[in-house]
């Protein structure tokens, strides 16, 4: 019983390896996804701007300043501003003026 028992257990680890690298990849895919849709927005929106306007002023920001230190305590804050794309809205307006 002790060997069906332990190739019972390596079988579970190895299929519990095969879940976590599976799942691993899922989340790339989504989160790639997400970055070519964002992308697309931004690209979009920053070209309404530049249809709509005739002048346009961009302040000079440093995205990584407005990311706060606070390691655990803070983890949602950090993703929530870098998932914004500041710095992209205004690469993409200048790229377009």
């Amino acid at each position: 019983m002790n060997a069906n028992a332990a190739s019972g257990s390596a079988g579970w680890l190895a299929l519990r390896k095969k879940v976590r690298t599976g799942r691993k990849a899922v989340a790339r895919r989504e989160s790639f996804t997400i970055a070519q849709r964002r992308k697309a927005t931004v690209h979009n929106s920053a070209a309404g701007i530049v249809k709509q306007t005739y002048h346009v002023a961009c302040e000079d920001l440093q995205v990584t300043s407005l990311t706060c230190k606070g390691g655990a305590r803070k983890p949602g804050q950090n993703h929530a501003t870098l998932d914004q794309a500041i710095g992209l809205v205004r690469q993409q307006i200048s790229y377009m003026i």
